[in-house]
């Protein structure tokens, strides 16, 4: 049976904005043979693409995935539903071959599917919406073959929250390929603006919008969410001032669709790295007594959960700040999350590898003071030459006056700054 629901475009929100940039985009994606929008939940993509095929009238085949599509026969049934909304002569010959007792082999299937599209007068589009929910590798085969083989005024739309696994760099090669992700898919701040003050009517000043924009990173779902906050809230500077990664609406979200669909090991991970500001294979490995990190950290990249590469060489990674904020919490309730080890731990890792900042950092939070002198004592030289002044104040800020008092060289150069004003 076909559920009619599954291959009819989305209702748009109402609140919607048009984001006129991305819709130029997608338009010269129908000069390609596929459009590739991929980026982690709540980013907007099936309202993106949605919105602009409404707005400029593009006909298209429309088909929502879930779990139970990872069956060549239910996908290519699906398929052909949605192509038979732009006319009903399509695939009638393929769907008797699909459910005979003996079918053919799936290609020759495809093959005569895609004749029939090859006779129809139009240029289309295909929407597989939700992709990543697939992992049969006899559904990416028919997905593979139908971009191989389809004819020139046929493109294919897939959004997903991981990359597709499907080989891309033929088709990027060819200059076939059309691809929009997360940095792209984010709000920006006259996008906000519209969206808070002309939509929603919240009359925030730009310092407030710029606020947003900064906590959140133009995560579109982060900011729908806290609109929902704001209009609820007697104080609205105050809550934009305090917003964070434990605001309920936020965590409601991310629990749902994030977190609680991860593994036990995966769940493991990320818990036991949150208190890290920036994260690498090694340094984890050091943490959690493992040597599985980087393959974990390129798995999280690769299924956009909220990871952000800060090199080109994917060395180093960092969380999404609204999510960092949610795994600290969480870790911080855990009885399995023993935080004063893993801090221990990360110093020394810092400490070997001569990255003294991010070691002191970590002893300084588990208040182990007299381990934070240690540290500084061997580096208060090279941060006074350096003119780190303000690093020595905020360390100086931070450390109890009597523990201070026990150490004569870090008591020097501290009053020297303090002398200078910090200068």
């Amino acid at each position: 049976m076909i559920i009619e629901t599954k291959i009819r475009i989305p209702r748009a929100n109402p609140n919607i904005i048009q984001r006129l940039s991305l819709f130029e985009k997608l338009n010269s994606g129908l000069q390609r043979k596929l459009i590739h929008i991929s980026a982690p939940p709540g980013y907007g993509k099936t309202s993106l693409i949605s919105d602009w095929i409404k707005r400029r009238g593009i006909p298209a085949s429309w088909y929502s995935l879930d779990i139970r599509d990872n069956d060549p026969v239910i996908f290519l049934n699906y398929v052909i539903a949605g192509l038979r909304t732009l006319n009903q002569s399509i695939g009638k010959r393929t769907l008797d071959l699909i459910n005979a007792p003996q079918r053919p082999d799936i290609e020759s299937i495809i093959g005569l599917l895609i004749n029939d599209i090859q006779n129809l007068n139009l240029d289309f589009l295909l929407v597989l919406d939700d992709y990543h929910l697939i992992n049969s590798l006899e559904v990416h085969a028919v997905t593979r073959t139908i971009l191989e083989y389809m004819p020139e005024h046929m493109h294919v739309a897939i959004t997903t929250r991981s990359d597709i696994s499907i080989p891309l760099a033929r088709i990027r090669s060819q200059n076939q390929l059309l691809e929009i992700r997360s940095s792209e898919l984010s709000f920006s701040e006259q996008e906000l603006v519209s969206l808070f003050n002309k939509k929603l009517k919240l009359g925030l000043s730009i310092e407030e919008i710029k606020t947003l924009l900064a906590k959140t990173e133009g995560w579109i779902a982060g900011l729908q969410l806290t609109a929902l906050s704001i209009q609820n809230s007697h104080d609205v500077s105050g809550f934009i001032h305090h917003f964070a990664g434990d605001n309920r609406y936020i965590m409601d979200y991310l629990m749902e669709e994030v977190l609680s669909n991860q593994t036990e090991d995966i769940q493991g991970f990320l818990l036991q790295t949150s208190l890290l500001e920036q994260l690498s294979g090694p340094l984890c490995d050091a943490l959690r007594d493992r040597d599985d990190s980087q393959r974990i950290l390129e798995s999280l990249e690769k299924n956009n959960l909220f990871i952000i590469s800060l090199d080109p060489e994917r060395l180093w990674y960092r969380y999404h700040h609204l999510f960092a904020d949610l795994l600290k919490q969480r870790a911080q309730n855990s009885p399995k999350i023993e935080s004063e080890d893993l801090h221990r731990r990360a110093s020394s890792w810092f400490d070997r590898n001569n990255m003294p900042s991010f070691a002191i950092d970590h002893v300084l939070a588990m208040e182990d003071y007299q381990q934070t002198l240690n540290l500084l004592n061997a580096e208060i030289e090279r941060f006074w030459e350096m003119g780190q002044h303000a690093a020595i104040m905020r360390y100086g800020n931070l450390i109890p006056d009597d523990i201070i008092d026990m150490s004569p060289r870090f008591s020097i150069f501290y009053a020297w700054v303090l002398a200078s004003g910090g200068m």
